[in-house]
């Protein structure tokens, strides 16, 4: 049991306020929107494949966080038996994923939809079954294990959408999760500690250290990052034929404000505590990080804004000149607010990386850069009036750097 304790009390707190916390939110987010009586026809395979992914995805970024690669070492330095300790912090990881991220998209799904008792019974089945896969995944993800485990996720996602018998999916989700299970009884301990460090870390020769440099370094070791960034540029080259569908509406500067909700990229200085230290601790570097910073980020979304035109063009041949303007001036300015809100807000109480991730001040930006997007759809020459909002957050970016 203190090994339960120690793992929960890393992800919960000392005091296990955080389960308080994440239950209080979820009762919220259900009565509010079932009180509203905003109902949607949802079909179970989209709850079913939902709660297997979402939650597969967020087990998979607990157990790469650097924090639990942390907490895990000092507990494998001590005394300890293999099989609690790999059931201590399963358990403890996947109560973290389930209370709370995966609990805040399934309210959301039980109060719009109408489901009985056996199909909510089943979606918690595919939950548990996420977090397994999650781990079985990161646990044998070399060689021809791994090509086994993708060939079982392969197969419990196809028997999603071609089972509509729900006892029988719900018997296979059952075997499934009972073949994760006893895998774990197998497996090492110490196979879970895998260190975020890169072994390309690059060597600078030259006497000054260099922001981009390090921030090479830094991609290298968090590869997960690159794959986010993957996501969104093909994500980008579908907008278009989804955005398209609004009609005489000019949906384009959408697509724009919708590709700046790179998480992430965004967050180098709250994920990063010694970095945070470093910068404000040396003078002047207010402004020499967040002038790298900006160029770094406007890059990122150049060029996924690039592709997004590209593909617009390409699929309605309607991008005007005008256009191009408006990504150049979407990209810096998305660029400068996120700089300014790492700089003047980091997320500092956060417990793992993923917190940082789902966390609501990501959203800021984006709903920053939509508001914009619908003034610059209805008025073009607004676009002017976001050039000179431009030039009053690189102003601003300045008085930061010279106050610190």
């Amino acid at each position: 049991m203190n090994l339960y304790k120690v793992f929960l009390k890393h992800v919960f707190g000392a005091k296990y306020e955080g389960v308080k916390k994440n239950v209080f939110i979820v009762a919220i987010i259900f009565f509010a929107i079932y009180a509203a009586e905003i109902k949607m026809t949802i079909a179970p395979s989209v709850l079913f494949l939902t709660a297997t992914l979402f939650t597969a995805g967020v087990m998979g970024q607990t157990l790469n966080s650097k924090s639990s690669m942390e907490n895990l070492q000092g507990v494998l330095v001590q005394p300890f038996e293999n099989r609690q300790l790999v059931f201590a912090y399963v358990f403890s990881l996947s109560a973290y994923t389930l209370l709370s991220k995966s609990a805040l998209i399934l309210v959301l799904f039980f109060a719009v939809g109408n489901w009985n008792i056996a199909e909510i019974m089943i979606a918690l089945l595919c939950a548990c079954n996420g977090c397994l896969f999650a781990v079985i995944g990161y646990l044998f993800r070399k060689k021809a294990k791994g090509i086994l485990v993708l060939l079982w996720l392969a197969g419990y996602v196809t028997s999603i959408f071609c089972l509509k018998n729900l006892p029988l999916f719900g018997g296979i989700a059952g075997i499934s999760l009972l073949l994760a299970v006893v895998l774990l009884f197998i497996v090492d301990a110490y196979a879970f500690y895998c260190p975020n460090i890169s072994k390309t870390i690059l060597k600078s020769n030259g006497k000054r250290g260099s922001f981009f440099v390090y921030l090479l370094r830094y991609l290298l070791a968090n590869k997960n990052y690159l794959i986010n960034t993957a996501g969104l540029g093909v994500i980008a080259c579908v907008l278009p034929m989804i955005l398209n569908q609004l009609g005489d509406f000019n949906a384009l500067p959408m697509g724009l404000a919708i590709l700046s909700l790179n998480t992430p990229l965004c967050i180098l200085l709250s994920v990063d505590r010694d970095l945070e230290q470093a910068v404000r601790m040396l003078p002047g570097q207010g402004l020499r990080f967040g002038a790298k910073y900006c160029v770094f980020l406007a890059f990122v979304n150049l060029l996924l804004s690039s592709i997004y035109l590209v593909s617009w063009q390409l699929q309605f041949a309607n991008v005007g000149r005008q256009m191009i303007l408006v990504v150049v001036v979407f990209a810096l300015q998305s660029a400068l607010c996120s700089v300014v809100l790492e700089w003047v807000y980091p997320l500092r109480n956060w417990q793992l990386e993923s917190d940082l991730y789902h966390h609501p001040r990501k959203y800021i930006v984006p709903a920053m850069m939509m508001l914009l997007a619908g003034f610059v759809s209805l008025w073009s020459s607004f676009v002017w009036v976001v050039v000179g909002l431009l030039v009053a957050e690189v102003l601003t970016i300045w008085c930061i750097g010279q106050k610190n």
